[in-house]
């Protein structure tokens, strides 16, 4: 029976999923869903935030993460996660979006449905990965806001592509570290240094754009 239900359902994901979250909105007037349907008739893009979700970045939307769990679900789209960190430094979800594309004009849309949804309500920092997609749909939707690469993208991408685990490690701990922008770049060119790693543009390249 579960397995006849589901493939009934299967053509029927988007309609109920609507329907969900209507359902959801009446019982909650801070609720908040958008939703584009491309020419096909198909649902290409849903945005939806909670009212907790509202309350939080309210409170702790100073600095906006925003991560892309690549293709993880069963319908194979990539969902994006719009978070944040609350007072006990626990990951906060401010926001969530299903997509069918990741072009700019798609994260723009994510960006300005985002502003919508918070009644106008700007993050002052974004942290996001190096998709050069997003970083533009960032710069045209929130040209004032200062943008970081992630730290953990960025030790994942030391550690392809350098083979000196001493300089991996102690380039996070430096990272990770609160100093000035020049203490962390004299740092940087000592490790480099002490580490033996050749100082190549690829180097200058992924970590002289930390931001304070």
């Amino acid at each position: 029976m579960d397995e006849k239900r589901r493939k009934d359902i299967f053509n029927g994901d988007a309609e109920g999923t609507l329907q969900f979250l209507a359902a959801k909105k009446d019982g909650d007037d801070m609720f908040f869903y958008k939703y584009y349907v491309n020419n096909e008739g198909r649902l290409a893009r849903l945005f939806w935030v909670d009212s907790k979700s509202w309350m939080d970045f309210s409170t702790f939307g100073n600095v906006l993460v925003f991560d892309m769990t690549y293709k993880t679900n069963k319908y194979r789209k990539p969902l994006v996660v719009l978070a944040g960190v609350n007072n006990h430094l626990n990951s906060t979800i401010f926001g969530c979006t299903l997509l069918s594309d990741e072009r700019i004009e798609t994260y723009e849309w994510i960006l300005s449905t985002f502003i919508e949804a918070t009644d106008g309500e700007k993050a002052i920092v974004v942290m996001t990965n190096r998709d050069n997609a997003m970083l533009r749909a960032i710069k045209n939707i929130l040209p004032d806001v200062c943008y970081n690469l992630c730290l953990w993208h960025l030790h994942r991408n030391a550690s392809s592509n350098i083979r000196c685990e001493e300089f991996n490690d102690r380039l996070f701990s430096l990272m990770a570290k609160k100093c000035s922008i020049q203490e962390f770049e004299d740092q940087r060119v000592r490790l480099v240094k002490e580490c033996g790693v050749g100082e190549n543009d690829w180097v200058k390249k992924m970590y002289c754009r930390r931001r304070l």
